[in-house]
Protein backbone atom coordinates (compact mmCIF):
# COMPACT_ATOMS: atom_id res chain seq x y z
CA UNK A 1 0.00 0.00 0.00
CA UNK A 2 0.99 3.28 -1.07
CA UNK A 3 2.05 5.87 1.50
CA UNK A 4 -0.12 8.95 1.40
CA UNK A 5 0.76 12.51 2.07
CA UNK A 6 -2.57 12.28 4.21
CA UNK A 7 -1.47 9.21 6.19
CA UNK A 8 1.60 10.80 7.00
CA UNK A 9 -0.02 14.30 7.90
CA UNK A 10 -2.77 12.22 10.09
CA UNK A 11 0.07 10.35 11.83
CA UNK A 12 1.65 13.36 12.60
CA UNK A 13 -1.28 15.77 13.74
CA UNK A 14 -2.59 13.10 15.84
CA UNK A 15 0.99 12.89 17.40
CA UNK A 16 0.89 8.60 16.81
CA UNK A 17 4.44 8.03 16.87
CA UNK A 18 3.57 4.19 16.30
CA UNK A 19 1.56 4.85 13.36
CA UNK A 20 4.46 6.96 11.78
CA UNK A 21 6.98 4.70 12.60
CA UNK A 22 5.26 2.08 10.70
CA UNK A 23 4.97 4.57 7.32
CA UNK A 24 8.92 4.69 7.82
CA UNK A 25 9.86 1.34 7.74
CA UNK A 26 7.21 0.67 4.95
CA UNK A 27 8.80 3.31 2.74
CA UNK A 28 12.09 5.30 4.56
CA UNK A 29 11.64 8.31 1.89
CA UNK A 30 8.52 9.09 4.16
CA UNK A 31 10.76 11.19 5.55
CA UNK A 32 11.77 13.68 2.84
CA UNK A 33 8.16 14.25 1.90
CA UNK A 34 7.26 17.93 1.98
CA UNK A 35 3.63 18.25 2.60
CA UNK A 36 1.58 22.21 2.97
CA UNK A 37 1.37 25.45 2.33
CA UNK A 38 5.14 27.36 2.12
CA UNK A 39 7.28 23.49 1.53
CA UNK A 40 8.12 22.59 5.05
CA UNK A 41 9.32 19.52 6.19
CA UNK A 42 7.42 16.79 8.55
CA UNK A 43 9.64 18.23 11.27
CA UNK A 44 8.37 21.68 11.14
CA UNK A 45 4.36 20.04 10.67
CA UNK A 46 5.40 18.56 14.44
CA UNK A 47 7.05 21.49 15.73
CA UNK A 48 3.79 23.47 14.49
CA UNK A 49 1.87 21.35 16.25
CA UNK A 50 3.61 20.76 19.50
CA UNK A 51 3.85 17.32 19.49
CA UNK A 52 7.42 16.84 21.63
CA UNK A 53 7.22 13.06 21.30
CA UNK A 54 6.65 12.71 17.00
CA UNK A 55 9.45 16.06 17.49
CA UNK A 56 11.97 13.14 19.14
CA UNK A 57 11.04 10.59 16.93
CA UNK A 58 11.59 12.35 13.87
CA UNK A 59 15.18 13.96 15.29
CA UNK A 60 15.97 10.13 16.40
CA UNK A 61 15.58 8.92 12.76
CA UNK A 62 16.31 12.18 10.59
CA UNK A 63 19.11 14.71 12.93
CA UNK A 64 19.72 17.26 10.44
CA UNK A 65 16.17 18.11 9.64
CA UNK A 66 16.48 20.51 12.51
CA UNK A 67 18.18 22.85 10.39
CA UNK A 68 15.94 22.54 7.09
CA UNK A 69 14.33 25.41 6.17
CA UNK A 70 10.99 26.07 4.38
CA UNK A 71 9.90 28.66 1.90
CA UNK A 72 10.26 31.49 3.96
CA UNK A 73 13.78 30.27 5.62
CA UNK A 74 12.15 29.17 8.31
CA UNK A 75 13.69 26.23 10.56
CA UNK A 76 11.04 23.91 12.68
CA UNK A 77 12.28 26.02 15.63
CA UNK A 78 10.73 29.18 13.98
CA UNK A 79 7.64 27.35 13.88
CA UNK A 80 7.71 26.07 17.91
CA UNK A 81 8.62 29.85 19.12
CA UNK A 82 5.75 31.18 16.74
CA UNK A 83 2.93 28.88 18.28
CA UNK A 84 4.58 29.05 21.84
CA UNK A 85 5.50 25.12 21.98
CA UNK A 86 7.65 25.72 25.26
CA UNK A 87 8.91 21.96 25.11
CA UNK A 88 9.40 21.53 21.17
CA UNK A 89 11.99 24.41 21.33
CA UNK A 90 13.71 22.49 24.15
CA UNK A 91 14.21 19.45 21.94
CA UNK A 92 15.28 21.38 19.09
CA UNK A 93 17.70 23.21 20.67
CA UNK A 94 18.81 20.02 22.77
CA UNK A 95 19.42 18.37 19.17
CA UNK A 96 20.82 21.85 18.01
CA UNK A 97 21.46 25.26 19.80
CA UNK A 98 22.61 26.80 17.03
CA UNK A 99 19.60 26.56 15.29
CA UNK A 100 17.83 29.45 17.57
CA UNK A 101 19.94 31.80 15.30
CA UNK A 102 19.09 31.22 12.04
CA UNK A 103 17.26 33.76 11.01
CA UNK A 104 14.42 33.65 8.03
CA UNK A 105 13.67 35.88 4.91
CA UNK A 106 12.70 38.71 6.99
CA UNK A 107 15.84 38.68 9.78
CA UNK A 108 13.79 37.06 11.98
CA UNK A 109 15.02 35.32 14.44
CA UNK A 110 12.99 32.17 16.17
CA UNK A 111 13.78 34.99 19.77
CA UNK A 112 11.95 37.10 17.47
CA UNK A 113 8.99 34.64 17.12
CA UNK A 114 8.70 34.29 20.71
CA UNK A 115 9.17 37.63 22.05
CA UNK A 116 6.85 39.05 18.63
CA UNK A 117 4.13 36.69 20.23
CA UNK A 118 4.65 36.94 23.91
CA UNK A 119 5.82 33.49 25.16
CA UNK A 120 7.62 34.42 28.03
CA UNK A 121 8.78 30.57 28.93
CA UNK A 122 10.51 30.28 25.42
CA UNK A 123 12.13 33.62 25.59
CA UNK A 124 13.88 32.78 29.04
CA UNK A 125 14.51 29.42 28.21
CA UNK A 126 16.39 30.81 25.17
CA UNK A 127 18.01 33.77 26.98
CA UNK A 128 18.92 31.74 29.47
CA UNK A 129 20.45 28.92 27.40
CA UNK A 130 22.43 31.02 24.86
CA UNK A 131 23.41 33.83 26.44
CA UNK A 132 25.71 34.36 23.06
CA UNK A 133 22.44 34.86 20.71
CA UNK A 134 22.06 38.29 20.97
CA UNK A 135 25.55 39.06 19.80
CA UNK A 136 24.35 37.46 16.23
CA UNK A 137 21.17 37.98 15.54
CA UNK A 138 19.66 41.67 14.57
CA UNK A 139 18.84 41.76 18.58
CA UNK A 140 17.28 44.84 18.78
CA UNK A 141 14.27 44.17 17.04
CA UNK A 142 13.51 41.65 19.54
CA UNK A 143 13.08 44.69 22.12
CA UNK A 144 11.33 46.67 19.34
CA UNK A 145 8.55 44.29 18.69
CA UNK A 146 7.83 43.32 23.02
CA UNK A 147 7.93 47.18 23.43
CA UNK A 148 5.24 48.09 21.00
CA UNK A 149 3.16 45.05 21.58
CA UNK A 150 3.52 45.89 25.44
CA UNK A 151 5.12 42.49 26.31
CA UNK A 152 6.20 44.15 29.62
CA UNK A 153 7.68 40.86 31.00
CA UNK A 154 9.57 39.69 27.87
CA UNK A 155 10.67 43.63 27.65
CA UNK A 156 11.91 43.75 30.92
CA UNK A 157 13.80 39.97 30.45
CA UNK A 158 15.51 41.53 27.73
CA UNK A 159 16.58 44.26 29.32
CA UNK A 160 18.27 42.59 32.37
CA UNK A 161 19.95 39.99 29.86
CA UNK A 162 20.88 43.19 27.79
CA UNK A 163 20.22 46.59 29.15
CA UNK A 164 22.82 47.90 25.91
CA UNK A 165 19.18 47.05 23.67
CA UNK A 166 17.38 50.08 25.31
CA UNK A 167 19.92 51.96 23.43
CA UNK A 168 20.01 50.46 19.56
CA UNK A 169 17.93 51.71 17.10
CA UNK A 170 15.91 50.12 14.17
CA UNK A 171 16.20 50.74 10.11
CA UNK A 172 13.59 54.08 10.85
CA UNK A 173 16.11 55.20 13.10
CA UNK A 174 13.42 54.82 16.13
CA UNK A 175 14.24 53.76 20.11
CA UNK A 176 11.99 51.08 21.76
CA UNK A 177 11.17 53.71 23.30
CA UNK A 178 9.65 55.47 19.99
CA UNK A 179 7.29 52.12 19.61
CA UNK A 180 6.15 52.13 23.15
CA UNK A 181 5.01 55.54 23.04
CA UNK A 182 3.28 55.09 19.63
CA UNK A 183 1.53 52.32 21.12
CA UNK A 184 0.82 53.59 23.98
CA UNK A 185 2.82 50.87 26.78
CA UNK A 186 3.02 52.70 29.46
CA UNK A 187 4.80 50.08 31.52
CA UNK A 188 7.17 49.97 28.94
CA UNK A 189 7.63 53.64 28.58
CA UNK A 190 8.38 53.74 32.27
CA UNK A 191 10.69 51.21 32.58
CA UNK A 192 12.70 52.41 29.39
CA UNK A 193 12.61 56.31 30.36
CA UNK A 194 13.63 55.53 34.03
CA UNK A 195 16.82 53.52 32.79
CA UNK A 196 18.19 56.57 30.60
CA UNK A 197 15.87 60.05 30.57
CA UNK A 198 17.94 60.81 27.53
CA UNK A 199 16.28 58.82 25.31
CA UNK A 200 13.39 61.79 25.99
CA UNK A 201 15.32 63.53 23.59
CA UNK A 202 16.48 61.02 20.53
CA UNK A 203 14.67 61.69 17.28
CA UNK A 204 13.72 59.16 14.73
CA UNK A 205 13.88 59.70 10.92
CA UNK A 206 10.83 61.06 10.69
CA UNK A 207 11.91 63.82 13.08
CA UNK A 208 9.67 62.48 16.10
CA UNK A 209 10.77 62.24 19.52
CA UNK A 210 9.14 59.43 21.66
CA UNK A 211 6.91 62.40 23.05
CA UNK A 212 6.11 63.48 20.09
CA UNK A 213 4.63 60.23 19.37
CA UNK A 214 2.47 59.72 22.25
CA UNK A 215 1.49 63.17 22.15
CA UNK A 216 0.07 62.45 18.52
CA UNK A 217 -1.85 59.23 19.56
CA UNK A 218 -2.70 60.97 22.67
CA UNK A 219 -1.46 58.96 25.23
CA UNK A 220 -1.74 60.80 28.62
CA UNK A 221 -0.06 58.81 31.13
CA UNK A 222 2.78 58.31 29.27
CA UNK A 223 2.49 61.97 28.59
CA UNK A 224 2.25 62.94 32.11
CA UNK A 225 5.60 60.74 32.88
CA UNK A 226 7.36 62.45 30.61
CA UNK A 227 6.88 65.57 32.24
CA UNK A 228 7.88 64.08 35.26
CA UNK A 229 10.83 62.64 34.07
CA UNK A 230 11.94 64.37 31.38
CA UNK A 231 10.01 67.75 31.85
CA UNK A 232 12.22 69.99 28.90
CA UNK A 233 11.62 66.99 26.18
CA UNK A 234 7.89 68.54 26.15
CA UNK A 235 9.03 71.66 24.36
CA UNK A 236 11.14 70.15 21.53
CA UNK A 237 9.74 70.49 18.01
CA UNK A 238 9.71 68.54 15.19
CA UNK A 239 11.98 68.57 12.02
CA UNK A 240 8.61 70.41 10.67
CA UNK A 241 9.11 73.21 13.32
CA UNK A 242 5.80 71.55 14.84
CA UNK A 243 5.87 71.86 18.95
CA UNK A 244 3.16 69.62 20.78
CA UNK A 245 0.13 71.51 20.67
CA UNK A 246 1.11 71.62 16.33
CA UNK A 247 1.56 67.92 16.39
CA UNK A 248 -2.31 67.15 18.75
CA UNK A 249 -4.20 69.37 16.65
CA UNK A 250 -2.89 67.89 13.39
CA UNK A 251 -3.87 64.02 14.77
CA UNK A 252 -7.09 65.96 15.98
CA UNK A 253 -6.38 65.27 19.98
CA UNK A 254 -8.46 67.45 21.45
CA UNK A 255 -8.22 65.74 24.84
CA UNK A 256 -4.48 65.67 24.72
CA UNK A 257 -3.85 68.95 23.56
CA UNK A 258 -6.13 70.35 26.69
CA UNK A 259 -3.91 68.44 28.81
CA UNK A 260 -0.65 69.70 27.23
CA UNK A 261 -1.81 73.29 28.10
CA UNK A 262 -2.56 72.87 31.65
CA UNK A 263 1.44 71.72 31.43
CA UNK A 264 2.82 74.06 29.46
CA UNK A 265 0.95 76.93 30.11
CA UNK A 266 3.10 80.27 30.83
CA UNK A 267 5.58 78.64 27.88
CA UNK A 268 5.94 80.30 24.64
CA UNK A 269 4.42 77.28 22.87
CA UNK A 270 0.89 78.10 22.63
CA UNK A 271 2.25 80.97 20.26
CA UNK A 272 5.16 79.09 18.52
CA UNK A 273 4.85 79.16 14.77
CA UNK A 274 5.96 76.00 12.51
CA UNK A 275 8.40 76.27 9.74
CA UNK A 276 5.86 77.27 7.75
CA UNK A 277 4.66 79.99 10.18
CA UNK A 278 1.32 78.19 11.32
CA UNK A 279 0.55 78.99 14.53
CA UNK A 280 -1.85 77.00 16.20
CA UNK A 281 -4.70 79.26 15.13
CA UNK A 282 -3.83 78.76 11.95
CA UNK A 283 -3.61 75.08 11.60
CA UNK A 284 -6.71 74.85 13.36
CA UNK A 285 -8.45 76.52 10.84
CA UNK A 286 -6.15 74.84 7.56
CA UNK A 287 -7.34 71.48 9.48
CA UNK A 288 -10.99 72.02 8.94
CA UNK A 289 -11.62 71.02 12.32
CA UNK A 290 -14.48 71.54 14.45
CA UNK A 291 -15.04 75.09 16.54
CA UNK A 292 -13.16 73.20 19.92
CA UNK A 293 -10.08 74.30 19.24
CA UNK A 294 -10.31 77.14 17.88
CA UNK A 295 -12.53 78.11 21.28
CA UNK A 296 -10.71 76.97 23.14
CA UNK A 297 -7.27 78.77 21.75
CA UNK A 298 -8.81 81.98 21.92
CA UNK A 299 -10.44 81.65 25.37
CA UNK A 300 -6.82 81.38 26.31
CA UNK A 301 -4.49 83.96 23.86
CA UNK A 302 -5.21 87.51 24.22
CA UNK A 303 -3.82 87.50 20.77
CA UNK A 304 -6.36 87.87 17.28
CA UNK A 305 -7.83 85.21 16.15
CA UNK A 306 -6.49 85.99 12.89
CA UNK A 307 -2.51 85.84 14.12
CA UNK A 308 -0.52 87.08 11.16
CA UNK A 309 2.09 84.71 9.90
CA UNK A 310 5.61 84.83 9.74
CA UNK A 311 4.63 86.45 6.11
CA UNK A 312 2.26 88.59 8.08
CA UNK A 313 -0.49 87.11 5.73
CA UNK A 314 -3.75 86.18 7.52
CA UNK A 315 -5.37 84.32 4.23
CA UNK A 316 -4.37 80.36 5.00
CA UNK A 317 -1.38 78.90 4.50
CA UNK A 318 0.04 76.15 2.98
CA UNK A 319 0.75 73.35 5.12
CA UNK A 320 3.16 70.42 4.54
CA UNK A 321 3.83 67.31 6.72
Amino acid sequence: MAVTDWMVTQAIVENNTVAFRNLVEEDEQVLDKRIGNGNPTLLHLASKNGNVEMVSLILDLRPEMVTAENNKSESPVHEACHMGHHMVVERLMEENQWVAGKTNCENQSALFMACSYGHLNIVNFILDHTSWLLNIIDDANCLHVAASRGQTDIAKKLLETCPYLANQKDENGSLALHGACRNGQFEITRTLLGMDPEQAFQFDKNGYTPLHLAAMNGNLAIIEEFSSIAPSSLQLVSKQGENVFHLTIRSNKFDTFKFLHGILKGTNLFYQPDKFGNTIQHLAQIRGLDDQFTEYINSETNEQTNAYNSNEQSQPIRYSR
